[in-house]
């Protein structure tokens, strides 16, 4: 059911207690099941939440007040049961909906590059999700930021305040590596993030860290290593924490085009405007320059990579449009140093089979993005 539909539930459950109120025996009826769930619900979390008291802390507040509540609600009757249950609604609506609700508006804000309105979004969670958890995500916008405005002593200053904090818990260490991870992506620093897949490749798949399996992947196939590339990929499928589709296909799109397959790149261009997000002709074209690059096909990429620079220049002045085009450029500038470099491509292309296999990983872990939506 989608987040607006359990809104409309709760408030309409909210008015089905309160009417409740009227007549005693329904009112027990309605009132002590959420109570039983808001109880138990609170119990589960606080008790999982206590793996990592330190990190989850403002978590663990806001469930002893729920099941305080909670307990009250089941125990008082009449009036003061329905004001139970009813304040009871009311923190499920704070502490569980409204930081979804806000966690979507901000993820995408950052997609269409209005970053006023992501940091915006991201400080009001700090008001229905409290402590390290709440300070942690408002970072990880901030660093998001950054990266896409360049500014990448900031996101790595960013990036000081959590490292080496043993508090966290693993899974939002993976976080962080990922995110360091990007930034070593946004500095086209790949010996780094092959350094850091090489540690990451310990661990089970299901248990790594996204962003570098993700960056690692890329990073291999800059450099002409398409099997270490596509076993990357493949490790993909056996990791639960797949991203938005959106997000997923902008990232899929750098490997794409660094293992020179134009025809799964036109795919995915059009996979994307099935989607929330919509690339711009400007960010077409140098994607398939860069993927002309890898064919060895320089004229072409030369060619494309001078118009999508003429699209920047003609886009009118916005902040939302700033930061994608900032991005885009950053890829340009790369690409111009390739060029520079007399690239022409890898010493040897990626085999159908390589090609097929990336497919293959794609087609699995795009259908478990739609089924997550």
């Amino acid at each position: 059911m989608k987040k607006k539909r359990w809104d409309i539930v709760l408030i309409l459950y909210a008015v089905l207690v309160v009417v409740a109120a009227f007549f005693p025996l329904l009112s027990d009826f309605v009132c002590k099941p959420v109570a039983m769930v808001g109880a138990w619900a609170a119990v589960m979390l606080i008790a999982r939440c206590f793996q990592s008291p330190r990190y989850y802390s403002g978590i663990i507040v806001q469930m002893v007040i729920v099941l305080l509540v909670s307990i009250f609600a089941f125990a008082a009757s009449g009036i003061l049961s329905t004001i139970a249950t009813v304040v009871l609604l009311i923190l499920i609506w704070a502490f569980v909906m409204q930081p979804h609700t806000l966690i979507l508006k901000t993820a995408r804000s950052l997609m269409r590059g209005d970053h006023v309105t992501a940091l915006d979004t991201a400080t009001k969670l700090r008001n229905f999700w409290w402590g390290k958890q709440a300070d942690l995500y408002f970072d990880c916008v901030e660093f998001s930021i950054a990266v896409l405005d360049q500014q990448l002593k900031a996101a790595d200053q960013i990036l000081n305040k959590w490292r080496g904090d043993y508090s966290i818990p693993p899974a939002e260490q993976n976080r962080i590596s990922g995110m360091q991870s990007d930034l070593y992506t946004h500095q086209h620093n790949w010996p780094r993030v092959i350094e850091m897949y090489a540690i990451e490749s310990l661990k089970e798949p299901k248990d790594a860290s996204l962003g570098i399996l993700l960056n690692s992947a890329r990073a291999y196939a800059e450099t002409g290593h398409f099997e270490e590339s596509a076993v990357a990929l493949e490790k993909l499928t056996m990791n639960t924490l797949i991203p938005d589709l959106s997000t997923l296909t902008r990232i899929w799109i750098c490997s794409v085009c660094a293992f020179g397959d134009s025809e799964h790149l036109e795919n995915l261009f059009d996979g994307i405007e099935l989607t929330e997000e919509r690339l711009d002709d400007y960010e077409k074209n140098m994607w398939r320059s860069r993927c002309l690059l890898t064919l060895g096909r320089l004229d072409e990429a030369k060619t494309l990579l001078a118009l999508s620079r003429k699209q920047i220049v003609a886009l009118p002045d916005n902040d939302q449009i700033a930061p994608k085009a900032k991005s885009v450029i950053n890829q340009i500038h790369y690409i111009d140093r390739l060029l520079s470099n007399n690239y022409c491509g890898p010493l040897a292309p990626a085999t159908p089979t390589q090609l097929d296999r990336v497919k293959a990983v794609w087609t699995k872990i795009r259908a478990h993005a739609i089924s997550r939506r």
